[in-house]
């Protein structure tokens, strides 16, 4: 039976103090063969052989990013357990970083990650014009792979996103969702750029919503989007599992 993947998760966020390492050592139990931890320090990273890091400036904190950030963030990238840059990119619902600020902010975490040779892993809400806009102005420094993180765009961005830069589609809780409506854009990403994640704490997944969210349940969205689609949940986690690795250059 092929494990679950969990690319996207922020394991040090103070909603699992005190339970943190029980759900570690849970992954064999689970059925988890790797997770990769968020806007990490690597101290999960360093410890433990299951779980990897992506480093970044998240929108939010964009407005507190500087040369120092920039200096530290390319310092631990060069640890053998950072896959990535993220998450980075544009959040207009809380506008918790000035906008011209996020965009400069953006740009300058994709030149940070094509000189470093590593992924970026973006994070898009209520922003899409402009995301597509920096992309754009930015395509030749995209040479070390793109994931949209819990994707939420349209069939039409979609499209745009797989044919101008072969990009990768991370999907979580909110497929299990009643009032999710995005099942004609998955319908269009190519099985080959399609992963999976939690996001947790965050986005906890139908039947346990209002719960802290957990790697485990990676098999809930897994379970949602086989049904919906039909597909073979062995043969689509094993799909996942390589998607992963090729998109972040991971060796197991």
């Amino acid at each position: 039976m092929a494990k679950y993947v969990d690319c996207h998760l922020h394991l040090e966020d103070h909603a699992f103090d005190g339970m943190r390492e029980a759900i570690i050592a849970a992954f064999k139990a689970d059925d988890v063969d790797f997770v990769i931890d968020c806007g990490s320090d690597l101290n999960l990273a360093e410890k433990y052989d299951d779980i990897y890091a992506v480093v970044g400036c998240h929108p939010h904190e964009a407005k507190d990013f500087d040369d120092k950030a920039a200096e530290f963030f390319t310092a631990v990238s060069s640890h053998e357990k950072v896959v990535g840059i993220g998450e980075i990119g544009l959040d207009y619902h809380y506008d918790l970083s000035p906008r011209s600020v996020q965009k400069d902010v953006f740009e300058k975490q994709i030149v940070l990650a094509d000189s470093l040779n590593l992924p970026i892993v973006i994070h898009t809400r209520e922003a899409w014009k402009d995301t597509l806009d920096v992309l754009a102005a930015n395509k030749k420094r995209l040479n070390n792979g793109v994931l949209f993180h819990c994707f939420n765009g349209s069939k039409e961005t979609a499209k745009i996103l797989v044919d101008k830069y072969d990009a990768y589609f991370s999907l979580g809780g909110a497929v299990t969702f009643k009032n999710f409506n995005g099942f004609d854009a998955i319908e269009v990403l190519p099985r080959d750029r399609i992963l999976t994640e939690t996001d947790a704490p965050y986005m906890t997944p139908v039947p346990f919503r209002g719960k802290t969210n957990e790697p485990k349940y990676v098999a809930l969205t897994v379970a949602a989007l086989c049904g919906r689609f039909g597909w073979d949940k062995d043969e689509f986690t094993r799909q996942v599992k390589e998607n992963t690795l090729r998109l972040f250059g991971i060796k197991r």
